[in-house]
C-alpha cells in the first residue's frame, strides 16, 4: 500500500539543485567575473533554499515526532543545526569571495567554497535518504495519510513567498512526469484556482516544449502514463 510521503517532492527538486549548482561550480571559472558571480549566487541562494525547508521541518515535522520518538527527533535536529553550521560557512565564503580583489585570493576561496559545498551536497543527500528511509516510517506508525498530508500544506502555506517559486522549479526539474501529474491533479484536488493556474504557469516555463505538451494531454484525458 502506498502511503503519503512527506518527503518525495521536495527531496527530488531539491537533489536536482544540489546536482545541477554542483556542475555549475565544477565549470565555473572563477577568474572570470560574471561566470564566478553567477556561480557564488547560487551557492548563496542553495543554501538559503535548505535553511527555509530545515527550518519548515524544525516547525512542523520534528515536533510530531518528539511525541512517539524523542530521541530520533533529536537526532534529525542535530543533522539540521550540521547542516546550518555548513551553510553558514558556505554564506560566510560567497562573501569572502565578492569581497576579494586580487586573483590569487578568489581562486583560493573558489577552492575552499568547491571542497565544502560538496561536502554540503553529500551530507544533505544522505540526511534526506535517512529522513525518507527512517522518519517516513516513523509518520506511517503513528499518522493517517490525511494528517500527513495537513502537516505538508502547513510547510507550503509557512513558506516565504519568495521561495515557494523556487521551490515548485526545482521540483519540476527534478519528478518525472507521473509524478508531475499527480502532483498537479492534488494541487487542482486542494488549491485554490489561481495557485493552480500559477503552478500551470511554472510548469509551462521550467519543462521542455514537447514534454510539457504530453502532460497536457494527459491532465486533458485524466490518465497516467505507462511506466
Amino acid at each position: 500500500m502506498n502511503r503519503y510521503n512527506l518527503f518525495h517532492k521536495i527531496h527530488k527538486g531539491l537533489r536536482a539543485l544540489l546536482y545541477d549548482t554542483s556542475m555549475l561550480l565544477q565549470r565555473t571559472d572563477f577568474t572570470l567575473a560574471e561566470e564566478a558571480e553567477e556561480a557564488i549566487c547560487r551557492v548563496q541562494f542553495a543554501v538559503s533554499l535548505f535553511d527555509q525547508f530545515q527550518q519548515s521541518e524544525d516547525n512542523f515535522v520534528l515536533p510530531v515526532m518528539m511525541d512517539y520518538e524523542p530521541g530520533l527527533a533529536d537526532s534529525f535536529e542535530h543533522d539540521h543545526e550540521e547542516s546550518y553550521g555548513m551553510g553558514e560557512k558556505l554564506q560566510r565564503l560567497a562573501g569572502d569571495f565578492q569581497a576579494a580583489t586580487l586573483p590569487f585570493e578568489k581562486i583560493a576561496i573558489s577552492g575552499t567554497l568547491l571542497a565544502l559545498f560538496e561536502e554540503f551536497t553529500l551530507f544533505s543527500i544522505l540526511h534526506m535518504t535517512r529522513e525518507e528511509q527512517i522518519v517516513n516510517k516513523v509518520l506511517w506508525r503513528y499518522y493517517t495519510d490525511a494528517e500527513l498530508q495537513k502537516i505538508s500544506w502547513k510547510i507550503i502555506n509557512a513558506a516565504e513567498s519568495p521561495f515557494i517559486m523556487p521551490y515548485n522549479k526545482w521540483m519540476f526539474r527534478g519528478l518525472n512526469n507521473n509524478e508531475i501529474i499527480r502532483w498537479l491533479k492534488e494541487v487542482k484536488e486542494t488549491a485554490r484556482e489561481r495557485e493552480f493556474e500559477s503552478l500551470l504557469k511554472t510548469a509551462e516555463a521550467e519543462l521542455h516544449p514537447q514534454r510539457w505538451s504530453l502532460l497536457q494531454d494527459v491532465l486533458l484525458t485524466g490518465r497516467l502514463l505507462a511506466n
